[in-house]
């Protein structure tokens, strides 16, 4: 069974090609190694302060102190194949809820907050068990050493907070796995939520449903900039692995994916500026874990999010509605066209590049409408044509795609191809029969646009149909 998040590794190897050549270059230059003193070491030292503070005053999980969760941690690391079972301590933090694993002068270490350990030993164990697994995994999957490495480019916003979050995934399937207690995974995430008192009060399945609501730009913006994912999308992926029916499916909002582009641009030029990284505080060695979609989601429609051809493919034979709506009024064709939630941002249109074509075919030849609007106005075919796939555009239009159909600014599939300047794509939806002459609500054509926007190859296009018509 693959524990791994499928970005984990990816974003590593990004970070890792990063870090490296920057380690290169300051101990070459002279005034190198000085920064990294400052900008690495000091911080460091602070954290290894904080960690004898730790061991001096935290109590030590030993077979005489505590024994029924040495025990328990002992069965987690066999089960794990760590070699030996970590130094482990519970000390007292005012109130917070939180545990973390770390290194002390090569020993692995793992402290668990008094607090958290006595809100999850309530009504059973295993809700401990899990958070003690979770902290095992980020030690078994070598997290703290990697961190290490890739510390100068911990310092490139979005990317390192990426990979964090496709690690804390990594470390809860492989807990929630070890445990073999999906409840108890999800009611120590829940925990972590509304406190020990609260939590048995909590409907999972509701949390999680009007979590998948929040599709303001704004609320997925301060989830990329941090290094957790939000508790229910947490507890949704743990419900996802452990193969249990899910209420929801996150996604992100149309209005989200068009704010990418701003953000990506905003991204290289704080890259571009190398003094802004002098001034980045680099990220320590310590893992501090737990701080802090649509209802009538149908198996089909999670199986097109998931990509699980095989899955969809059974649902249609039995005769599934492949046109029936979310309350959002997305439909199975939404779900396998608009990336799921850690999707990672393009910087250059289209934005689209990782659709599976199999699934989207698979449900145009089922007879998915190209054209239906959601309650926000996202329509498929616009996302097929934003994807940039001839192929696929034409089978969508022979299945019933129109090229007449708007969305909510009155744009037309060829608007789309515009915005996202693709001129191939352009010239092919006019010799399918696109008008040009169509206005938005703003009383803009396609060629007001591409002149807007300076796309010259396009506009030479669509003149030259204009004077053919004319």
């Amino acid at each position: 069974m693959n524990f791994v998040h499928k970005r984990e590794r990816t974003y590593f190897m990004l970070l890792i090609f990063i870090s490296i050549p920057t380690y290169l270059l300051l101990f070459l230059s002279g005034i190198g190694i000085l920064l990294l003193l400052i900008f690495a070491l000091i911080p460091m030292l602070l954290s290894l302060l904080h960690i004898g503070y730790v061991r001096s005053n935290g109590v030590k999980i030993t077979p005489r102190q505590f024994p029924h969760i040495h025990e328990a941690a002992e069965k987690i690391r066999q089960d794990m194949g760590l070699t030996s079972i970590p130094d482990m301590y519970i000390m007292q933090s005012g109130g917070l809820l939180n545990a973390f694993a770390t290194r002390f002068f090569g020993k692995n270490m793992v402290v668990l907050y008094s607090e958290i350990v006595e809100a999850t030993m309530i009504n059973g164990e295993e809700k401990l068990h899990f958070i003690i697994a979770h902290e095992m995994a980020h030690i078994k999957r070598n997290h703290i050493i990697k961190n290490l490495l890739i510390l100068p480019g911990n310092w490139i916003p979005f990317l390192s907070e990426a990979y964090s979050r496709a690690c804390e995934y990594t470390c809860d399937r492989m807990a929630s796995f070890c445990i073999q207690n999906a409840e108890a995974s999800k009611q120590a995430l829940t925990i972590l939520a509304v406190g020990k008192e609260l939590y048995e009060q909590v409907d999972i399945k509701e949390y999680q449903i009007e979590s998948s609501k929040e599709t303001n730009p704004v609320v997925w913006l301060s989830e990329k900039l941090s290094t957790h994912p939000s508790l229910p999308k947490r507890i949704h992926k743990i419900t996802v692995f452990s193969g249990q029916e899910t209420p929801v499916s996150f996604k992100t909002s149309r209005q989200t994916r068009w704010m990418l582009a701003g953000i990506a641009a905003a991204s290289l030029l704080f890259i571009g500026t190398g003094a802004a990284l002098l001034y980045q505080l680099p990220k320590t060695a310590v893992y501090s874990d737990f701080m802090l979609g649509a209802s009538n989601t149908t198996p089909l429609m999670l199986a097109a999010s998931e990509n699980d051809t095989a899955k969809a493919k059974e649902l249609l034979d039995e005769d599934a509605d492949v046109n029936v709506k979310d309350s959002d009024g997305w439909t199975a064709l939404h779900y396998a066209l608009i990336p799921a939630e850690e999707e990672p941002f393009s910087q250059d249109m289209p934005a689209n590049q990782e659709i599976n074509k199999t699934m989207v075919e698979l449900l145009l030849k089922a007879n998915a409408n190209a054209n239906a609007s959601s309650k926000g106005g996202d329509i498929p075919l616009h996302y097929i044509v934003e994807s940039g796939d001839k192929q696929l555009i034409k089978t969508a239009l022979k299945h019933g795609g129109s090229l007449a159909v708007t969305d909510t600014y009155g744009e037309t599939p060829l608007f789309v191809a515009v915005y996202t300047n693709q001129p191939e794509i352009v010239r092919l939806l006019l010799d399918e029969g696109a008008d040009p002459k169509v206005k938005n609500t703003g009383d803009m054509t396609v060629l007001d646009i591409a002149k807007d926007e300076g796309f010259a190859e396009i506009v030479s296009i669509l003149e030259n149909k204009q004077k053919i018509v004319d």
